[in-house]
């Protein structure tokens, strides 16, 4: 029979596995930055070489996708920092341990400052292709289909640019979202 695990191991278990989902989810991210980058110009790029004008039409909604899955692994991260922040050092620490930290100022600047320079890169990287795919879309359209296509081109990917940036804006996050811990005993 397997002995029951006390509840310091059972919180250290969870918090490791915390920190290995976060790494996981950290990675995700570098992860889609870089395959973003490198596929939405290659898809174009095989797109105009082979006249393949569906891929041109679909880059902004391939584009949309990548948001998605990039804003998913950032609450998957913050959701599991919080956690930590909230349930776990508690139990531990009484002033908080690495997460309270990163929400907490040193000086100059706080300390998640590299957190939202990767939301800032991957903003300003997602609106550019974004922008560039549309502005192709919209070429293409008006070449196959006439002025009443690329209308509608633009009236499309009009709304889901707004719902692009509406996502990026309210979802993404760098802090995890501080509330006061459940009062809690020392082990």
């Amino acid at each position: 029979m397997n002995k029951p695990v006390d509840s310091r191991d059972f919180l250290l278990m969870e918090y490791e596995s915390l920190r290995a989902e976060i790494a996981f989810a950290k990675r995700n991210m570098f992860q889609l930055i870089i395959g973003g980058a490198a596929i939405i110009p290659a898809a174009q790029s095989v797109a105009t070489s082979y006249e393949i004008g569906s891929i041109t039409l679909a880059l902004p909604m391939i584009l949309l996708v990548l948001v998605l899955m990039f804003i998913s692994e950032n609450r998957s991260m913050m959701r599991a920092g919080q956690y930590i922040l909230e349930n776990i050092e508690p139990r531990f620490q009484k002033r908080g341990g690495w997460e309270a930290w990163l929400n907490t100022s040193n000086g100059i600047s706080k300390t998640r400052s590299v957190d939202r320079i990767l939301i800032f890169a991957f903003s300003v990287l997602s609106s550019f292709y974004f922008i560039v795919s549309v502005v192709l879309a919209w070429r293409y359209a008006s070449k196959e289909f006439g002025s009443g296509g690329k209308y509608l081109v633009a009236f499309v990917y009009l709304i889901v640019g707004l719902v692009l940036a509406g996502i990026l804006y309210s979802q993404a996050q760098t802090d995890t979202e501080f509330s006061v811990p459940p009062e809690t005993e020392q082990d």
